[in-house]
């Protein structure tokens, strides 16, 4: 029998949300936000991947102890944390992590940390199924709008019976009328930024739809530095970095995206309504 290939969980624990603010601000990210619940948006990712190999961390510099202390209570382990110096957006953040994984014959799972996913046992199988279609291809995970949501991404893709499915478009925050229309449609998705791909698949991608970009996180990540869990890309290529979100520069310009619906209830708590609702909603469970 084949064993399946490592999984590596790639957690995004960078940047921060002006829209949260006074709350999250640039010494406290919204990933290790709280709110006296006891475990952190981060806390709660990590332990949410846990039946994979272990994470590899992304976060700001400022953040990297912060994150240090949060796995210990949770006694998680950890990878390495690659720590940047400044927050250039998430498509450098995953090109690092992708750098630091390719050629070791494994796969990484992109996760966001500030977001809420119920349902750890259906994520992990959605996840695991999907092992089959990442051989040439980038699986995006996406779940059934509920709502006419004008702030999210959705994934229209084409009809079919298998589970991953060849992604037709994609629209970022549509008109209330189109969010109203499109989460009536059986071929459309919320994008959760969560996917899942080989690092060798990303980076070729990166190169076709982004090769100025590539060049320049490739030149930081060349010139980094290991020191223990920690990796440092170099600061002056660093700086030389467009920041621009993974989505903007790779996948939505990619040839090799698939998305498939995890089934399972999500939630990018982006506003301070939704994040209170959360805080105080007894409904919505435990991870």
């Amino acid at each position: 029998m084949t064993s399946r290939p490592e999984i590596v969980p790639v957690i995004l624990a960078g940047g921060r949300d002006p829209q949260l603010w006074p709350l999250t601000h640039s010494k406290r990210a919204k990933a290790f936000l709280s709110l006296g619940t006891g475990l952190s948006f981060f806390q709660r990712t990590v332990l949410r991947v846990r039946a994979f190999a272990p994470p590899l961390i992304v976060c700001d510099e400022r953040h990297k102890e912060l994150a240090q202390d949060q796995l210990k209570p949770i006694k998680s382990e950890y990878r390495a944390i690659i720590h940047e110096p400044e927050s250039k957006g998430t498509a450098a953040a995953v090109a690092l992590a992708a750098h630091y994984l390719k050629g070791q014959g494994l796969l990484m799972l992109v996760m966001p940390s500030d977001h809420i996913l119920k349902n750890v046992r259906a994520f992990e199988k959605a996840v695991i199924e999907s092992l089959a279609y990442t051989i040439d291809h980038m699986v995006l995970f996406g779940v059934k709008p509920t709502a006419p949501e004008t702030e999210y991404g959705y994934i229209v893709t084409e009809i079919g019976k298998t589970p991953c499915r060849p992604v037709r478009k994609f629209i970022e925050k549509p008109s209330l009328e189109d969010a109203q229309a499109l989460m009536m449609r059986p071929d459309c998705l919320w994008n959760t930024g969560i996917f899942l791909t080989r690092p060798t698949i990303f980076l070729q991608q990166m190169e076709k739809t982004a090769p100025r970009l590539y060049a320049a996180i490739q030149k930081s990540f060349e010139g980094g530095e290991e020191e223990h869990v920690f990796f440092q890309p170099d600061r002056g290529a660093f700086s030389n970095i467009e920041a621009v979100s993974v989505d903007r520069a790779v996948i939505k310009n990619a040839t090799s995206c698939l998305a498939r619906d995890l089934g399972v209830p999500w939630s990018d708590v982006g506003t301070l309504k939704k994040l209170w609702r959360w805080r105080f909603n007894r409904e919505q469970g435990p991870d």
